[in-house]
């Protein structure tokens, strides 16, 4: 169980990304998408968790006119402008796009938040917790339904982790898109319930 009110101490780069619509702000030297996310329209395909080579370190990207497709369309929810200033990808050290069903559409729930750390524990820091409490409380997915789960991609391994509203914190399993972790049963009757008892 995460305690969003303490500190906490290889999905593709989407091709849409449909947070609220805010005053969009600029990247400026922030390029942790550069260097997270996976993008297969390369030649060779650039794997996740390393510096694309267009990359230009302080200044973006080195080829932006010729960009692929991922690139241009994608939009992590504090460039929309739906986080606060200081939660810019590479200061808050996690990334935060949403992937939707029109883009995986196995997804489990309607929309889901994804966070991609930029190294070991960052989704447990402060920061972080502060974010998920953003989110949770103020971003709606695309049919206006309220966020229920946030997957958080880890580094260095890339293991996928559900976090619950609740607060509730899983492992996503190996095969296929994970189901999200159940909340707790409040008695045996609502357990008993839920089995189909």
């Amino acid at each position: 169980m995460i305690d969003q009110t303490e500190e906490l101490d290889e999905l593709d780069a989407p091709t849409e990304n449909n947070s609220p619509k805010a005053e969009e702000r600029e990247c400026g030297p922030c390029m942790l998408c550069c260097k997270l996310l996976k993008i297969g329209n390369f030649d060779p395909p650039k794997p996740a968790n390393t510096w694309c080579p267009h990359a230009v370190m302080g200044s973006g990207c080195g080829s932006y006119e010729e960009r692929p497709e991922p690139c241009r369309v994608f939009n992590c929810i504090w460039k929309q402008g739906a986080l606060r200033d200081k939660d810019r990808p590479d200061k808050a050290r996690i990334l935060v796009s949403l992937q939707d069903r029109k883009h995986i559409p196995d997804l489990p729930v309607a929309t889901l938040p994804v966070v991609y750390e930029r190294e070991s524990g960052a989704h447990k820091g402060k920061q972080a917790a502060e974010i998920y409490r953003l989110i949770f409380n103020s971003l709606k997915g695309e049919s206006r339904e309220e966020i229920e789960y946030i997957l958080i991609v880890t580094q260095p391994r890339q293991e996928r982790l559900f976090l619950s509203r609740g607060g509730t914190l899983a492992p996503a399993t190996a095969d296929g898109f994970p189901d999200p972790p159940k909340e707790e049963c409040e008695d045996d009757a609502s357990c008993a319930m839920e089995d189909g008892d």
